[in-house]
């Protein structure tokens, strides 16, 4: 039995210890001691036969009916079932990710709310131009969720497991996206979204767009230029090796990942010494609100970084933080602007 919603959202962390009021079991009433044992409300003997019969299978102990059956059984990318007793009108993406890939098969009147980062970390979709910004939430915590009254949340792995755990057992379905690694992890949740959705024929017009797209990418005729992703806000410089979106960005785009050389995988930090050596053809940054990406801004003041190929060359690319950042289709569009600014070079 599933916990209720208003339980769990009243829900301290820690179990009250003194003895509450009976409680009902499929034995008969039963109340719990001080210690947390069962102290029955009928005879010991009775209730013995009672577990005797249960246990043996005997007559006399009635397995409840089964409930009726779902109006949606879907097996998840992670190896799990997602039932849903009704379609999903009420949904609550949890992160930027969540968002791109919902909009791209359904529109804004599915979804309960947003979370407050998609308005900066997602590509925007122009539907949400009005959205009132009073449907939005900014941290994936049960109470946070519950109080939205969601039929489906969509969410991450990397996201507050315990956040899952509470509104799984508040009886919410919830789904797990993976993190993208891989092209194909973007093929399969579109698949996935699109039989969780019931739009499976949208899904697979989206998903032959995207395979066109690549195609389109891998067969270009491109000079093969050593990039780097590169992030500096003030704390010093990262990069992004294998195992990351800008990996995959970069690969799909026909270049060469610099900072994959050597053995360099996911986020690590970049010294003056270690980008000097790795010397890029061109770098890649991200670029907010601001005129001038914090990153650009460095490498463009620091001495040590004049005779950078890609400075001296004048060749930074700055893609909007969205593009730069993203985890979902929309690296595929960043592949796109990457690409398209190798063409145009001299």
């Amino acid at each position: 039995m599933h916990a209720s919603r208003s339980d769990l959202l009243r829900q301290s962390g820690v179990a009250r210890r003194s003895a509450g009021p009976p409680e009902r079991t499929t034995l008969g009433w039963v109340q719990r001691s001080r210690r947390g044992g069962l102290l029955a409300g009928i005879g010991s003997s009775w209730l013995a036969a009672a577990l005797l019969s249960a246990t043996c299978g005997c007559d006399g102990v009635q397995e409840p009916a089964p409930g009726p059956a779902p109006h949606l059984r879907v097996e998840t990318l992670d190896g799990g079932v997602l039932e849903l007793s009704a379609p999903a009108r009420r949904i609550v993406p949890t992160n930027s990710s969540a968002v791109d890939f919902l909009l791209a098969l359904i529109g804004p009147e599915r979804l309960a709310a947003l979370p407050a980062q998609a308005f900066t970390y997602s590509l925007l979709d122009p539907r949400l131009a009005d959205w009132d910004r009073s449907r939005t939430f900014h941290t994936y915590r049960a109470e946070d969720v519950l109080s939205l009254d969601p039929d489906l949340v969509v969410t991450h792995a990397w996201q507050s497991p315990d956040t899952t755990a509470l509104l799984r057992e508040a009886g919410v379905a919830v789904v797990r996206i993976p993190t993208v690694r891989a092209f194909e992890d973007v093929l399969d949740t579109v698949s996935f979204l699109g039989r969780a959705l019931e739009v499976p024929r949208r899904a697979a017009r989206f998903r032959g767009e995207l395979e066109r797209r690549r195609d389109a990418l891998a067969a270009a005729d491109r000079p093969p230029l050593r990039v780097l992703s590169y992030t500096n806000i003030g704390v010093g410089g990262w990069t992004a090796g294998t195992g990351t979106t800008a990996h995959l960005v970069i690969e799909l785009a026909g270049l060469v990942n610099a900072a994959a050389e050597d053995g360099g995988h996911s986020h690590y930090r970049l010294d003056i010494e270690r980008l000097l050596e790795l010397d890029p053809d061109l770098i890649v940054v991200g670029v907010g609100d601001e005129v001038m990406s914090p990153a650009a801004r460095y490498l463009r003041s620091e001495p040590a970084f004049r005779h950078l190929k890609a400075l001296r060359t004048e060749r930074v690319v700055e893609l909007s933080v969205e593009l730069f950042s993203t985890n979902s289709h929309h690296l595929l569009t960043a592949a796109e602007r990457l690409a398209a600014y190798v063409d145009a070079l001299d």
